[in-house]
């Protein structure tokens, strides 16, 4: 099995996540990390542990980025299962054992498990806690296709997948960020399998110099503009209406990359008015396929998935929220 880790300034943490890698349960693997050119003792600390572990090789990233430092990776490992560590993440002691024993039985298959949320110092945000919870829950009910559109449902670092797959579907070659959600889109347009088990594989560091703090590749509208385009480019066919349901923040995202791409769309709402239809005229579209551009409570989600599914729409098939 081989672990890739992309490396920019994590000298903070980085010494902790590799000897969370080390004491793993399970031993046959390697560690191949890209060091993306950081300002801080990053590159010294990777020289010292592959010194003293013949199982950790680093690489010096020729470009710029987490893309390229994980196609550099790529090339050098040669296991035949892949995984992705953060350099600022931790492993639990089993994570590598619990994945590749769920793997082996579907090689076929992308392999995922639940994340479990810490920080150094105070309290994770309750923005990561919601995100915790939605998360796993999807991991562990496996409805990863119904609220693919949603959010990431798999982590950055917390899968594994066969080496012959990313190769054979070029997966990182087509990356484009945010990355992490791109290669899952990706997999699942192929027709790869999510499978899941039902244990913390992942320790997840909150922290302020997080890259999704601090990047624009990670920010809400970068999110937006992969995931509605990649719905226009694989989910949406000749002969359907796509509507947009809601008028709020995540209406107007949409609607930026819709217009952009000069896609024509109907948008329903709680409340008609010049521009917008009201929802009950739903009835009178053909063929529609809907991005629920709003997340109520649960309560209120409940009353939006009986409505449409009153008029013979299935989550995952013919709506989404966003």
């Amino acid at each position: 099995m081989s672990i890739i880790m992309p490396v920019k300034n994590a000298a903070a943490w980085l010494g902790e996540s590799i000897r969370s890698i080390q004491k793993q349960s399970y031993d046959n693997w390697e560690l191949v990390a890209v060091e993306d050119h950081s300002s801080d003792d990053s590159l010294s600390i990777l020289h010292s542990f592959s010194q003293s572990d013949p199982a950790i090789t680093y690489y010096q990233n020729s470009a710029d980025g987490i893309i390229p430092a994980l196609r550099l990776a790529l090339t050098k490992t040669t296991g035949d299962f892949i995984t992705r560590m953060d350099a600022d993440d931790r492993m639990p002691p089993n994570k590598l054992e619990v994945l590749i024993e769920k793997a082996v039985q579907n090689r076929e298959a992308l392999t995922t498990g639940l994340v479990k949320y810490f920080c150094d110092e105070g309290e994770v945000s309750s923005g990561y806690l919601e995100y915790e919870k939605w998360l796993n829950d999807t991991v562990a009910n496996e409805k990863f296709t119904e609220n693919m559109f949603r959010e990431c449902v798999v982590a950055s670092p917390n899968w594994l997948i066969s080496k012959e797959h990313l190769e054979k579907l070029k997966i990182f070659e087509r990356l484009i960020y945010p990355e992490d959600y791109h290669m899952i889109l990706l997999l699942w347009r192929a027709g790869v399998e999510f499978q899941s088990v039902n244990e913390v594989t992942h320790l997840w560091r909150e922290h302020p110099k997080r890259t999704s703090r601090n990047s624009t590749h990670y920010q809400q509208k970068a999110f937006f503009d992969l995931k509605v385009a990649f719905f226009l480019d694989n989910v949406l066919e000749e002969n359907d209406q796509l509507v947009i349901f809601g008028s709020g923040k995540k209406a107007k995202l949409a609607k930026q990359v819709l217009t952009k791409k000069e896609v024509n769309y109907l948008q329903l709402d709680l409340k008609g008015n010049e521009n917008i239809y009201h929802y009950s005229t739903l009835a009178k579209i053909e063929n529609p396929k809907i991005l629920i551009a709003v997340y109520p409570p649960e309560n209120e989600r409940m009353q939006i998935e009986g409505f449409l599914q009153s008029h013979n729409l299935e989550k995952g098939r013919h709506f989404w929220f966003l």
